[in-house]
């Protein structure tokens, strides 16, 4: 199994199947009620909120509507239209475009888990050059493609926007010289690169200014064939939302697919999406009075269509195995190539007690590195929800990160030339 890309994990967190989505707070509707009374008094205040819940309800000719009220409110008043109403216009055209593509697919799980469980699933393998499916805590699956000679990672800019970036992976697990794809990808914050089997399609997760329905989106690009790749598009829905959208993977071997999403469960939690691919996009009809549910994925049930074999299907979601198994209880708790085809996955392969002391190192400045993604994770989705305040605690621990990783790179090194030497 060949999976992508500069040790970036992708988990699929095994809890309790959820398939019917969150209730609305009573609050809420007693909000949405007040603003939308306001609204249609002509109180201008009122309508930001209004639209956005209309947005929130993939109803964009409702939303429509109270923009144009909005016009009207503030003409009457004699005030000038804030930049909001053009922002709001161009999402309220993207959400009516995207509702009349929605993919056609069976999605066949759903797992909701706490934000605490979501960020520990979401772990680094730095280093690890395990191929395809492994297992963390006997539970976690997650994939890296350990014979890629690309690797994709997202560092943050002077401003603490995060850009993608493409480098070469030398024989050590060492980066070559990186080469800043945000000429290629465009702008906003993005997260979660991950590359097909083909070594051409990339996927990522952005929130955009433009392009996106709100929050992070995910969108898709390939490689050009001269080093660059071609503008990312949107992959609409039912993946993207006006929520929270990220970590898309495709397991070709079994024709599975995952993505992530808050559309359903706000600051508390995490939905994982189940899916099987579509070998050639199939979108719903135009007219299919399903649309708004099956955008927001309101029951899964709805996708599945007659006759199709959701057992099978279900059969074939990763389940922990004795082999590749990652857990810290027990072994083999590392792999670690030594760059000339040999991998070192337990102590009693190494020659001498340096060895074991540089495979220390190297699994403490791991485990480190975990931590802080874990910590990273939760920050950067605060983040994501509004709040700025953030920002200096994520580029603090991201130098941090980068620290662990060039301390890897020195105890691995150091373990290579330790085991050159004994053979």
């Amino acid at each position: 199994m060949n999976r992508q890309t500069l040790f970036f994990t992708f988990f699929c967190c095994i809890t309790s199947c959820v398939y019917a989505a969150s209730a609305v707070p009573v609050r809420q509707l007693m909000d949405e009620g007040k603003y939308k009374e306001a609204a249609d008094r002509g109180h201008a205040e009122a309508f930001p909120y209004v639209i956005q819940t209309r947005i929130d309800n993939y109803a964009p000719d409702e939303a429509r509507e109270y923009i144009e009220k909005w016009r009207s409110a503030l003409k009457k008043a004699k005030k000038p239209e804030p930049e909001d109403i053009a922002d709001l216009e161009e999402r309220v055209l993207l959400l009516a475009n995207q509702m009349n593509r929605i993919e056609d697919i069976p999605v066949i799980a759903r797992y909701d888990v706490s934000v605490d469980d979501f960020n520990n699933a979401v772990k680094s393998a730095n280093g690890s050059v395990n191929q395809g499916l492994q297992f963390i805590n006997n539970t976690i699956p997650f994939y890296l493609n350990s014979n890629s000679r690309q690797v994709f990672w997202t560092e943050p800019d002077t401003k603490g926007v995060h850009r993608l970036f493409m480098a070469g992976l030398l024989d050590d697990g060492s980066r070559d010289e990186a080469i800043d794809l945000t000429q290629y990808v465009g702008d906003g914050d993005i997260m979660a690169p991950f590359m097909m089997e083909d070594g051409e399609t990339l996927y990522f997760a952005a929130n955009k200014d433009k392009d996106g329905l709100g929050g992070y989106d995910i969108f898709m690009t390939r490689a050009d064939g001269d080093g660059g790749f071609y503008e990312p598009s949107n992959v609409g829905m039912p993946y993207n939302s006006p929520a929270n959208d990220m970590l898309y993977v495709i397991d070709e071997n079994n024709n599975i697919g995952w993505w992530a999403t808050d559309r359903f469960t706000g600051a508390d939690s995490v939905s994982i999406m189940v899916f099987v691919p579509n070998a050639n996009r199939k979108n719903l009809e135009v007219d299919d009075e399903e649309k708004p549910s099956r955008a927001k994925i309101d029951d899964i049930a709805m996708t599945i269509p007659d006759g199709f074999a959701i057992d099978a299907a279900r059969a074939k979601i990763p389940k922990p195995t004795t082999v590749g198994i990652i857990n810290k209880d027990s072994e083999p708790p590392f792999a670690i190539s030594l760059g000339d085809g040999r991998i070192i996955t337990s102590y009693e392969q190494l020659s001498n007690h340096d060895s074991v002391d540089a495979v220390n190192d190297i699994l403490e400045a791991r485990d480190f590195m975990n931590d802080i993604e874990t910590q990273l994770t939760a920050l950067r989705l605060t983040y994501a929800k509004g709040n700025k305040n953030v920002k200096n605690d994520i580029l603090q621990l991201e130098t941090e990160l980068e620290r662990q990783r060039n301390y890897i790179k020195t105890y691995t090194n150091r373990l290579i030339r330790l085991e050159s030497v004994s053979r």
